[in-house]
Formats: structure tokens, C-alpha cells, sequence
């Protein structure tokens, strides 16, 4: 079950994918595809995924290639704040 802060921190973000539960999940496979949330006005997304270790982007009118934020961690569990802070920092 998720808890009220991860619920909120989620406020004006639609969930794209998320086929791990990523707020409930401590443990998740070491996979490209983790989560990808995609703000209410279509221009950014969230996407967490594994690439080497596992990391954090905020991607801008879709070009991935130049994301305006990045994170890296090798655990999981750091990431949890990082797209929380992310979220409600981008969320107007």
C-alpha cells in the first residue's frame, strides 16, 4: 500500500509505467524499464530505469538525449526521494 507522502508527491503526474509498484517495491529488478510518470501538461517525464547502476531522469519536450536532471544510485532506495523532490519541484 502506498502512504500518503508518496501519494502526494505524485500530485499533477499520470503514471506511464510502473509494472514494479515503485513505491511499495524495496527490491526491483535490475531493468531498463522501472517507472515512467509523464506530467499533466505532456511536456516532461520522469523516467527511472537501470542502466549500469540504477537512475533518475526529468526529460524535456522529449529529448532524451539532453535530460535536465539526472541521478545515479546503486541502490534503489535513493531514488525513492530523488522522484519525489523531482515531482513536487516540477509539479507547476
Amino acid at each position: 500500500m502506498k502512504n500518503n507522502q508518496q501519494i502526494t508527491c505524485l500530485s499533477r503526474w499520470v503514471i506511464e509505467h510502473d509494472p514494479y509498484d515503485f513505491f511499495a517495491c524495496s527490491d526491483i529488478d535490475k531493468v531498463e524499464d522501472i517507472l515512467q510518470l509523464s506530467h499533466v501538461d505532456g511536456r516532461l517525464t520522469i523516467d527511472v530505469g537501470y542502466y549500469g547502476d540504477y537512475k533518475v531522469m526529468v526529460i524535456a519536450d522529449g529529448d532524451w538525449d539532453y535530460p535536465i536532471e539526472s541521478f545515479e544510485s546503486d541502490t534503489i532506495k535513493e531514488l525513492y526521494a530523488v522522484v519525489c523532490n523531482w515531482n513536487n519541484s516540477y509539479a507547476n
